[in-house]
């Protein structure tokens, strides 16, 4: 009969056999398009959705629309990324970390949606994101779900990125301690099987980019159109866009630690 090694790493249907720990494993994107927007919002709306054990360090929402290609864990295939990410800062009895806390994250692909989210507590959902389009000088992206779009993205490119810009940048970007929450509902009864504040380690290399003009558009969605998501798509686009601080188009590659990750106490 199957037995479980203590000292190997499974995922599901884990009776089929699992791998050896790699205290070192990181996973790489070797080319990323990434069209960020990063506004002011409402404070006290914006708090109702960030646990208790954050603290929200300004009222400030980034929407990260993603092209990820060369992708290391699926064989360098690609899939697309939707995030929304608050700065933040875990303090508690062990712990004093700045980052980013990420209110939710929508992919394409099934593979890394499981793999960030019951292992990593990364929010992450399935929707259609498509490729970013380009047209006179516009970049344009759209997401939906089972038929019904709910995002829509546009911007244009106005000046390059200086040398002195991007290097900055990559100064920021080389450790990006990303907060999430893994959350395992109990079998047959109300309450979680586990609920705790996760760490997942990322850094980012940013090659070339842009200044940008551009829009977010969020459109109402009923329960009865998409009854799983609903609730996350009203309550995002019901946060108001205060100003718009910045936009940014920019291409790079990134590291993804999850092996370096933990539960934050």
């Amino acid at each position: 009969m199957f037995h479980f090694d203590p000292n190997k790493v499974y995922s599901m249907p884990p009776y089929f056999g699992g791998s050896p720990y790699d205290s070192t494993a990181c996973s790489t994107i070797s080319n990323t398009l990434q069209l960020q927007f990063t506004y002011v919002t409402d404070e006290r709306l914006l708090c109702s959705y960030i646990p208790e054990v954050f603290e929200l360090l300004r009222p400030e929402i980034t929407l990260s629309y993603c092209e990820f290609h060369g992708v290391s864990f699926l064989n360098g295939s690609q899939y697309n990324v939707v995030q929304l990410t608050v700065p933040a800062i875990f303090h508690e009895k062990k712990d004093c970390i700045q980052g980013n806390f990420i209110l939710v994250i929508w992919e394409d692909n099934t593979i890394p949606i499981y793999g960030g989210r019951e292992e990593s507590g990364m929010p992450k959902i399935p929707a259609d994101i498509e490729n970013l389009r380009t047209y006179e000088g516009n970049h344009y992206g759209a997401v939906s779900f089972e038929g019904k779009t709910y995002l829509k993205v546009c911007a244009n490119a106005n000046s390059a990125l200086t040398s002195s810009e991007i290097r900055a940048l990559n100064q920021e970007t080389q450790a990006l301690n990303a907060f999430g929450w893994r959350y395992i509902p109990n079998v047959g009864k109300p309450g979680p099987a586990l609920s705790q504040p996760i760490l997942y380690p990322q850094s980012m290399t940013i090659k070339k980019g842009y200044h940008c003009t551009g829009d977010i558009q969020w459109f109402p969605i009923s329960s009865g159109e998409l009854l799983t998501q609903a609730h996350i798509i009203n309550a995002l686009r019901n946060l108001p866009i205060r100003q718009m601080k910045d936009i940014q188009l920019t291409s790079g590659s990134i590291r993804l630690c999850p092996a370096g990750g933990k539960i934050l106490s």
